[in-house]
Protein backbone atom coordinates (compact mmCIF):
# COMPACT_ATOMS: atom_id res chain seq x y z
CA UNK A 1 0.00 0.00 0.00
CA UNK A 2 2.88 2.37 1.10
CA UNK A 3 4.83 1.38 -2.64
CA UNK A 4 1.27 2.73 -4.42
CA UNK A 5 0.66 5.51 -2.46
CA UNK A 6 4.85 6.90 -3.21
CA UNK A 7 4.01 6.23 -6.96
CA UNK A 8 0.47 7.92 -7.31
CA UNK A 9 2.53 11.04 -5.31
CA UNK A 10 5.16 10.91 -7.92
CA UNK A 11 2.60 10.66 -10.84
CA UNK A 12 0.63 13.36 -8.78
CA UNK A 13 4.10 15.81 -9.11
CA UNK A 14 4.54 14.79 -12.25
CA UNK A 15 1.13 16.25 -13.91
CA UNK A 16 1.20 19.22 -11.50
CA UNK A 17 4.57 20.45 -13.39
CA UNK A 18 2.68 19.98 -16.58
CA UNK A 19 0.17 21.84 -15.21
CA UNK A 20 -2.26 19.11 -15.50
CA UNK A 21 -3.62 18.65 -12.06
CA UNK A 22 -4.44 20.82 -9.29
CA UNK A 23 -2.42 21.56 -6.19
CA UNK A 24 -5.07 20.45 -3.67
CA UNK A 25 -4.69 16.84 -5.88
CA UNK A 26 -1.19 16.54 -5.31
CA UNK A 27 -1.29 17.65 -1.96
CA UNK A 28 -3.52 14.69 -1.16
CA UNK A 29 -1.61 12.13 -2.79
CA UNK A 30 1.29 13.65 -0.83
CA UNK A 31 -1.00 13.17 2.84
CA UNK A 32 -1.97 9.40 1.42
CA UNK A 33 1.76 8.59 0.88
CA UNK A 34 2.56 10.43 4.83
CA UNK A 35 -0.33 8.11 6.09
CA UNK A 36 1.03 4.86 4.59
CA UNK A 37 3.76 5.34 5.33
CA UNK A 38 3.49 6.04 9.04
CA UNK A 39 1.10 2.52 8.76
CA UNK A 40 4.04 1.03 7.90
CA UNK A 41 6.36 2.30 10.83
CA UNK A 42 3.43 1.43 13.38
CA UNK A 43 3.19 -2.34 12.22
CA UNK A 44 6.97 -2.45 12.20
CA UNK A 45 6.90 -1.28 15.78
CA UNK A 46 3.94 -3.67 16.15
CA UNK A 47 5.97 -6.38 14.94
CA UNK A 48 9.50 -5.39 17.09
CA UNK A 49 6.92 -5.32 19.95
CA UNK A 50 5.60 -8.90 19.14
CA UNK A 51 8.94 -10.34 18.66
CA UNK A 52 10.08 -8.74 21.98
CA UNK A 53 6.66 -10.50 24.02
CA UNK A 54 7.69 -14.18 22.26
CA UNK A 55 11.19 -13.86 23.58
CA UNK A 56 10.21 -13.03 26.70
CA UNK A 57 7.55 -15.95 26.63
CA UNK A 58 10.27 -18.38 25.59
CA UNK A 59 12.13 -17.24 28.69
CA UNK A 60 8.89 -17.76 30.77
CA UNK A 61 8.68 -21.19 29.24
CA UNK A 62 12.18 -22.14 30.04
CA UNK A 63 11.74 -20.84 33.68
CA UNK A 64 8.56 -23.15 33.54
CA UNK A 65 10.19 -26.23 33.09
CA UNK A 66 12.95 -26.08 35.12
CA UNK A 67 10.43 -24.69 38.13
CA UNK A 68 8.56 -27.99 36.74
CA UNK A 69 11.89 -30.44 37.16
CA UNK A 70 12.28 -29.12 40.33
CA UNK A 71 8.58 -29.74 41.54
CA UNK A 72 9.32 -33.57 40.06
CA UNK A 73 12.55 -34.09 42.04
CA UNK A 74 10.80 -32.63 45.08
CA UNK A 75 7.94 -35.00 44.39
CA UNK A 76 10.51 -37.53 44.03
CA UNK A 77 12.37 -36.42 47.85
CA UNK A 78 9.33 -36.79 49.30
CA UNK A 79 7.92 -40.34 48.17
CA UNK A 80 9.23 -43.05 49.37
CA UNK A 81 9.58 -46.14 47.80
CA UNK A 82 10.58 -49.78 49.27
CA UNK A 83 12.82 -52.32 47.13
CA UNK A 84 10.41 -55.01 48.37
CA UNK A 85 6.88 -55.65 49.33
CA UNK A 86 6.81 -56.50 53.33
CA UNK A 87 4.83 -56.25 56.55
CA UNK A 88 5.42 -51.87 57.61
CA UNK A 89 5.88 -51.79 61.41
CA UNK A 90 6.79 -49.13 63.75
CA UNK A 91 5.44 -46.06 61.80
CA UNK A 92 6.57 -42.73 62.93
CA UNK A 93 4.07 -40.25 63.85
CA UNK A 94 3.54 -38.17 60.84
CA UNK A 95 1.26 -35.49 59.73
CA UNK A 96 0.31 -33.63 56.72
CA UNK A 97 3.48 -30.88 55.32
CA UNK A 98 5.24 -31.99 58.66
CA UNK A 99 9.19 -31.94 57.95
CA UNK A 100 11.37 -34.85 57.84
CA UNK A 101 15.30 -34.70 59.05
CA UNK A 102 18.14 -36.66 57.11
CA UNK A 103 18.33 -39.74 58.28
CA UNK A 104 15.00 -39.81 60.28
CA UNK A 105 13.37 -43.66 60.44
CA UNK A 106 10.14 -43.33 59.36
CA UNK A 107 8.92 -46.70 59.78
CA UNK A 108 10.22 -50.68 59.45
CA UNK A 109 9.68 -53.26 56.45
CA UNK A 110 9.77 -56.71 57.32
CA UNK A 111 10.13 -59.39 54.64
CA UNK A 112 8.26 -62.67 55.18
CA UNK A 113 10.12 -64.27 52.67
CA UNK A 114 13.32 -63.25 54.28
CA UNK A 115 13.06 -64.15 58.19
CA UNK A 116 15.94 -65.77 59.99
CA UNK A 117 15.55 -67.55 63.28
CA UNK A 118 18.65 -66.90 66.10
CA UNK A 119 19.64 -69.56 68.63
CA UNK A 120 22.60 -70.34 70.47
CA UNK A 121 24.06 -73.61 71.00
CA UNK A 122 27.42 -74.94 73.26
CA UNK A 123 30.90 -75.06 71.78
CA UNK A 124 30.62 -78.79 71.48
CA UNK A 125 27.03 -78.52 69.50
CA UNK A 126 28.84 -76.10 67.75
CA UNK A 127 31.70 -78.47 66.72
CA UNK A 128 29.46 -81.13 65.18
CA UNK A 129 27.59 -78.59 62.75
CA UNK A 130 30.93 -77.51 60.82
CA UNK A 131 32.84 -79.47 58.45
CA UNK A 132 36.43 -80.38 58.17
CA UNK A 133 37.73 -76.91 57.47
CA UNK A 134 35.73 -75.58 60.27
CA UNK A 135 32.15 -73.91 57.71
CA UNK A 136 29.03 -74.00 59.01
CA UNK A 137 27.42 -77.34 57.28
CA UNK A 138 23.64 -75.87 55.67
CA UNK A 139 21.78 -78.10 57.92
CA UNK A 140 18.26 -78.62 57.49
CA UNK A 141 16.34 -77.73 60.06
CA UNK A 142 12.70 -78.11 61.51
CA UNK A 143 10.68 -74.85 63.61
CA UNK A 144 7.67 -75.40 66.19
CA UNK A 145 5.74 -72.83 67.04
CA UNK A 146 3.02 -73.16 69.66
CA UNK A 147 -0.72 -71.24 68.75
CA UNK A 148 -2.72 -72.10 71.40
CA UNK A 149 -4.29 -75.61 70.27
CA UNK A 150 -2.50 -75.96 67.34
CA UNK A 151 1.19 -76.08 66.16
CA UNK A 152 2.91 -74.13 63.23
CA UNK A 153 5.76 -75.89 61.31
CA UNK A 154 8.37 -74.65 59.32
CA UNK A 155 11.96 -75.97 57.94
CA UNK A 156 14.89 -74.00 57.17
CA UNK A 157 18.46 -73.90 56.69
CA UNK A 158 21.21 -72.88 58.55
CA UNK A 159 23.46 -70.00 57.01
CA UNK A 160 25.88 -68.35 59.30
CA UNK A 161 27.35 -67.84 62.78
CA UNK A 162 27.51 -64.86 64.62
CA UNK A 163 30.96 -63.13 64.37
CA UNK A 164 31.07 -62.17 68.27
CA UNK A 165 29.71 -63.29 70.99
CA UNK A 166 28.05 -61.07 73.79
CA UNK A 167 28.75 -59.99 77.30
CA UNK A 168 28.26 -62.71 79.03
CA UNK A 169 27.54 -65.32 76.77
CA UNK A 170 28.95 -68.61 75.94
CA UNK A 171 28.84 -70.96 73.11
CA UNK A 172 28.13 -69.77 69.57
CA UNK A 173 25.18 -67.89 68.00
CA UNK A 174 24.11 -69.51 64.83
CA UNK A 175 21.09 -68.54 62.08
CA UNK A 176 18.82 -70.67 60.14
CA UNK A 177 16.57 -69.11 57.23
CA UNK A 178 13.39 -69.89 56.78
CA UNK A 179 12.59 -71.78 53.38
CA UNK A 180 9.88 -70.01 51.99
CA UNK A 181 6.94 -67.52 53.80
CA UNK A 182 5.66 -68.26 57.32
CA UNK A 183 3.60 -67.34 59.63
CA UNK A 184 5.92 -66.20 62.13
CA UNK A 185 7.08 -62.47 62.97
CA UNK A 186 10.01 -61.35 64.62
CA UNK A 187 10.12 -62.14 68.14
CA UNK A 188 8.38 -64.99 68.14
CA UNK A 189 9.87 -67.94 70.42
CA UNK A 190 10.08 -71.14 68.69
CA UNK A 191 11.20 -74.63 69.02
CA UNK A 192 14.41 -75.54 66.66
CA UNK A 193 15.36 -78.99 65.90
CA UNK A 194 18.81 -79.18 63.43
CA UNK A 195 18.83 -82.89 61.46
CA UNK A 196 22.35 -83.50 61.67
CA UNK A 197 23.53 -86.29 59.59
CA UNK A 198 22.65 -90.13 61.03
CA UNK A 199 25.10 -91.60 63.67
CA UNK A 200 26.22 -95.03 63.10
CA UNK A 201 26.96 -97.57 65.75
CA UNK A 202 25.77 -96.17 68.30
CA UNK A 203 22.93 -96.31 71.23
CA UNK A 204 20.29 -94.67 73.19
CA UNK A 205 20.47 -94.82 77.08
CA UNK A 206 18.65 -92.92 79.84
CA UNK A 207 21.08 -90.62 80.92
CA UNK A 208 20.75 -92.55 84.39
CA UNK A 209 22.89 -95.01 83.47
CA UNK A 210 25.92 -93.16 82.66
CA UNK A 211 28.07 -92.95 85.86
CA UNK A 212 29.64 -90.08 87.17
CA UNK A 213 32.93 -91.54 85.55
CA UNK A 214 31.50 -91.74 82.60
CA UNK A 215 31.22 -95.39 82.30
CA UNK A 216 28.31 -97.81 81.95
CA UNK A 217 27.28 -101.34 84.06
CA UNK A 218 27.54 -103.89 81.65
CA UNK A 219 26.07 -107.31 82.38
CA UNK A 220 29.15 -109.88 82.10
CA UNK A 221 30.07 -113.59 82.40
CA UNK A 222 28.31 -115.15 85.51
CA UNK A 223 25.67 -112.34 85.55
CA UNK A 224 27.86 -110.45 87.11
CA UNK A 225 28.34 -106.19 86.55
CA UNK A 226 31.00 -104.55 84.75
CA UNK A 227 32.28 -101.08 84.68
CA UNK A 228 32.76 -100.41 81.11
CA UNK A 229 33.90 -96.44 79.74
CA UNK A 230 31.81 -94.64 76.91
CA UNK A 231 32.07 -91.77 74.92
CA UNK A 232 28.46 -89.93 75.07
CA UNK A 233 28.16 -88.62 71.88
CA UNK A 234 24.47 -86.49 72.45
CA UNK A 235 22.45 -85.51 75.09
CA UNK A 236 18.97 -84.84 74.65
CA UNK A 237 16.65 -84.43 77.46
CA UNK A 238 16.82 -87.21 80.20
CA UNK A 239 18.40 -89.78 77.33
CA UNK A 240 22.11 -89.56 75.67
CA UNK A 241 23.20 -91.23 72.89
CA UNK A 242 26.79 -93.21 73.25
CA UNK A 243 29.08 -95.04 70.69
CA UNK A 244 27.69 -98.64 71.05
CA UNK A 245 30.84 -99.74 70.32
CA UNK A 246 32.51 -101.33 73.18
CA UNK A 247 29.07 -102.15 74.30
CA UNK A 248 27.72 -104.42 71.37
CA UNK A 249 26.03 -107.45 72.19
CA UNK A 250 26.34 -106.71 75.57
CA UNK A 251 23.11 -105.71 78.33
CA UNK A 252 23.76 -102.59 80.61
CA UNK A 253 21.65 -101.49 83.53
CA UNK A 254 19.68 -98.38 82.58
CA UNK A 255 19.15 -96.50 85.91
CA UNK A 256 21.85 -97.14 88.06
CA UNK A 257 21.92 -97.24 91.82
CA UNK A 258 24.20 -96.10 94.54
CA UNK A 259 23.83 -99.65 95.25
CA UNK A 260 24.95 -101.22 91.93
CA UNK A 261 28.58 -101.48 91.27
CA UNK A 262 31.24 -103.43 89.10
CA UNK A 263 31.50 -106.97 90.49
CA UNK A 264 28.27 -107.83 91.88
CA UNK A 265 25.89 -110.69 90.91
CA UNK A 266 22.21 -109.41 89.45
CA UNK A 267 19.34 -111.18 88.23
CA UNK A 268 18.12 -108.80 85.46
CA UNK A 269 15.11 -107.37 85.26
CA UNK A 270 14.60 -106.88 81.41
CA UNK A 271 11.99 -103.78 80.13
CA UNK A 272 8.87 -105.84 79.40
CA UNK A 273 9.71 -109.24 80.01
CA UNK A 274 12.11 -109.76 76.63
CA UNK A 275 15.43 -111.61 76.60
CA UNK A 276 18.38 -110.30 75.74
CA UNK A 277 19.50 -110.23 72.28
CA UNK A 278 22.06 -113.01 71.49
CA UNK A 279 25.80 -111.60 71.36
CA UNK A 280 26.92 -110.34 68.39
CA UNK A 281 23.57 -110.78 66.70
CA UNK A 282 22.13 -107.77 63.96
CA UNK A 283 19.81 -106.70 66.46
CA UNK A 284 22.27 -106.05 69.16
CA UNK A 285 24.73 -104.35 66.65
CA UNK A 286 22.34 -102.05 65.01
CA UNK A 287 19.81 -101.30 68.04
CA UNK A 288 16.67 -102.26 66.30
CA UNK A 289 13.65 -104.32 67.76
CA UNK A 290 11.15 -106.54 66.14
CA UNK A 291 7.35 -104.78 66.43
CA UNK A 292 4.52 -107.44 67.01
CA UNK A 293 1.62 -106.10 64.35
CA UNK A 294 -0.71 -104.40 67.09
CA UNK A 295 2.26 -102.36 68.66
CA UNK A 296 3.28 -101.16 64.88
CA UNK A 297 -0.15 -100.57 63.64
CA UNK A 298 -0.61 -98.25 67.13
CA UNK A 299 2.76 -96.03 65.89
CA UNK A 300 2.16 -95.75 62.64
CA UNK A 301 -1.25 -94.24 63.41
CA UNK A 302 0.16 -92.29 66.09
CA UNK A 303 2.90 -90.96 63.18
CA UNK A 304 0.09 -90.44 60.87
CA UNK A 305 -2.56 -88.39 63.35
CA UNK A 306 0.77 -85.95 63.73
CA UNK A 307 1.28 -82.60 62.42
CA UNK A 308 4.89 -83.25 60.58
CA UNK A 309 5.95 -82.44 57.20
CA UNK A 310 4.56 -85.12 55.21
CA UNK A 311 8.33 -85.81 53.76
CA UNK A 312 9.62 -86.25 57.59
CA UNK A 313 6.21 -88.66 57.81
CA UNK A 314 6.21 -90.74 55.06
CA UNK A 315 10.27 -91.24 56.06
CA UNK A 316 9.28 -92.31 59.04
CA UNK A 317 6.49 -94.45 58.09
CA UNK A 318 8.78 -96.21 55.85
CA UNK A 319 10.89 -97.34 58.52
CA UNK A 320 8.55 -98.34 60.78
CA UNK A 321 7.24 -100.79 57.91
CA UNK A 322 10.43 -102.34 57.83
CA UNK A 323 10.81 -105.50 59.41
CA UNK A 324 12.95 -104.04 62.23
CA UNK A 325 12.91 -100.67 63.84
CA UNK A 326 15.78 -98.47 65.33
CA UNK A 327 14.92 -98.87 69.05
CA UNK A 328 15.51 -95.22 69.71
CA UNK A 329 12.67 -94.55 67.22
CA UNK A 330 10.23 -96.31 69.05
CA UNK A 331 10.94 -95.00 71.87
CA UNK A 332 10.79 -91.62 70.81
CA UNK A 333 7.35 -92.34 69.42
CA UNK A 334 6.01 -94.43 72.02
CA UNK A 335 7.11 -91.46 74.59
CA UNK A 336 5.10 -88.69 72.48
CA UNK A 337 2.17 -90.76 72.66
CA UNK A 338 1.93 -92.11 76.24
CA UNK A 339 2.70 -95.32 75.48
Amino acid sequence: VAALRRAAEARSRALAERGAVTDAALEAATLARLQADQAVIQRRQALASARNRLARARVALDRRRVQLEEARRRLEDFVLVAPFAGRLTEVAPLQLGGRVGAGERLARLIDPARLEVAFTVSRSAFARLIDAEGRLRPLPVELRLELAERQVLARGRLVRAGAALGAGQSGRRLYAALEGPAPLVPGDLVTLEVEEPPLEGVAELPARAIGADGTVLALGAGERLEAVPVRVLRRHGDRVVIDARPLAGREVVAVRSPLLGAGLKVRPLREGGAEAPAPGSDQAATGTVRLDPERRKRLIEAVRASRLPAEARERILRRLEAPEVPAALVRRIERRIGG
